[in-house]
């Protein structure tokens, strides 16, 4: 069985020294490497960010993706971070 090969990048902006009001941005793109062809299924991506700090913009968001915000504490892996 061929499993698929996803590979998850991250940007954050600015990139530059911030003051400890200063708003950052980060993009994560989670995509398949060019010899990934089959699909994927209950894909499990956990980012470390206190969930008070994070908002996700629907906007942003490919339709039928099925993403879901989860505070640590619900997480499968149960981190509160």
């Amino acid at each position: 069985m061929v499993e698929p090969v996803l590979v998850a990048t991250v940007r954050v902006e600015p990139m530059k020294v911030v003051e400890s009001d200063s708003v950052l941005e980060y993009t994560v793109h989670l995509h398949h490497t060019a010899s990934s062809t089959m699909n994927a299924y209950r894909i499990l991506l956990e980012i470390a960010v206190p969930h008070s700090y994070a908002t996700l913009l629907d906007a942003s968001l490919t339709p039928g993706m099925g993403i879901r915000v989860m505070n640590g504490n619900l997480t499968p892996s149960g981190s509160s971070r």
